[in-house]
């Protein structure tokens, strides 16, 4: 019978010389998880890593622009389980317009199944053997992210009387995986090039 206990595997150490730093920058990518080619994308070197994210023929990702901090909220947490413990990642934003295409995205996105790569501005780019390998995250690639809550308040100052969306996913089996090919400029260039619309 397979032992699926965890273990901790390496030090613990306070990085004084290349600091962890908060927050996302401003630009993140959603792809609807169906339009993702699960069979051709692949990992690296570790089951935390993806270096090839594939579309099927035909599809996209969209970009997703933020002002300010409009991504506050978005992070993983652990969800106490009796026998495993899941997790449980969020992802906020807003949408600054309220036209009928918008209206369209919206109904679309209340009801569908999500994937998002978000950029950290923490880099770790003086990493000795794969600098920049903390830049991007991708969430909800086991499961999808789901519409938690949408709101579009007409008096909300901060919004605009925009679109205030909440996607989760609800009992992950692992925290958000790294996105690296061979270096940060090549992988860069591989999450970009999903847009091509």
């Amino acid at each position: 019978m397979a032992n699926c206990d965890s273990v901790i595997s390496r030090d613990i150490q306070v990085k004084c010389d290349n600091a962890l730093v908060p927050e996302l920058e401003d630009v993140a990518y959603i792809l609807n998880r169906a339009d993702i080619d699960f069979d051709l994308s692949s990992y690296g070197t570790t089951a935390f890593t993806l270096n090839d994210i594939i579309l099927k023929a035909g599809k996209t990702a969209y970009k997703v622009n933020q002002l300010g901090d409009s991504f506050l909220g978005a992070g993983t947490e652990m969800e106490k389980k009796r026998f495993k413990n899941t997790w449980v990642t969020t992802f906020p934003f807003i949408i600054f317009d309220n036209d009928p295409e918008t209206k369209e995205n919206v109904e679309g996105i209340a009801n569908g199944r999500f994937v998002v790569i978000w950029e950290n501005k923490y880099k770790n780019i003086d990493k000795a053997l794969t600098p920049g390998d903390s830049t991007w995250e991708c969430v909800g690639w086991k499961k999808g992210l789901r519409c938690e809550t949408f709101t579009s308040l007409k008096y909300d100052a901060d919004t605009q009387g925009g679109w205030f969306a909440t996607l989760k996913e609800l009992g992950g089996p692992s925290t958000p995986l790294s996105v690296y090919k061979t270096d940060a400029a090549t992988t860069r260039a591989m999450i970009e090039a999903l847009v091509t619309i």
